[in-house]
């Protein structure tokens, strides 16, 4: 798959804005495959740099999502993933 596929499929078939109520379909086709998430993750996660900026960046939008509900708890599943992930290296 292209490198500029994965954001196009996520706008089209993942992501939308009706009534100005934004919601994620969360069994959108995948724009990367599994294996390359995998590299692209442990790349962040072993580099310094990205993650300094990923914290300013979340804590930045820590109060947004306060009207999202199931998203929500999505989110805060995925979050607690990563995290173990993180740690088990």
């Amino acid at each position: 798959m292209s490198e500029h596929r994965g954001p196009r499929i996520l706008l089209e078939h993942c992501w939308s804005l009706v009534d100005g109520i934004e919601a994620y379909n969360l069994d959108c086709p995948e724009g990367v495959a599994q294996s390359d998430a995998k590299t692209m993750i442990g790349a962040v996660a072993d580099s310094p740099g990205p993650q300094r900026h990923l914290t300013e960046w979340i804590g930045a939008i820590v109060s947004l999502p306060t009207t999202l509900g199931d998203q929500n708890k999505a989110a805060q599943q995925a979050i607690d993933l990563i995290e173990l992930d993180i740690q088990s290296r």
